[in-house]
């Protein structure tokens, strides 16, 4: 699983990595070779991709806060770095702002 955000002014110290990654998705596939590390998270960069998406596979390295009753479905995902609150959208998928981060 990966990390992969489409706007690099959420990033800081991209670099290159190895092989780079490639990844298929509905809208067909992407390729990135830039990464940096948030955190305990490895972040991918593709300025072209259509969405920002998390890995909760990487997430769950870390400790995460859920309690259906008290925040209509949002949870809280804790980093060694700050605290992401996670709200659903009316399907009930889970998404984050980053402009509110």
């Amino acid at each position: 699983m990966f990390s992969l955000v489409a706007r690099k002014e959420y990033l800081k110290d991209m670099c290159k990595f190895g092989k780079g990654l490639t990844a298929y998705c509905n809208s067909g596939q992407i390729y990135t070779d830039l990464k940096e590390k948030l955190g305990s998270i490895d972040i991918r960069l593709k300025t072209m991709a259509k969405a920002n998406i998390l890995s909760f596979t990487e997430l769950k390295k870390n400790r995460i806060s859920y309690n259906k009753m008290d925040t209509g479905g949002e949870f809280m995902g804790h980093t060694p770095v700050r605290e992401i609150w996670f709200k659903c959208n009316n399907l009930g998928l889970p998404y984050i702002s980053l402009k509110d981060s």
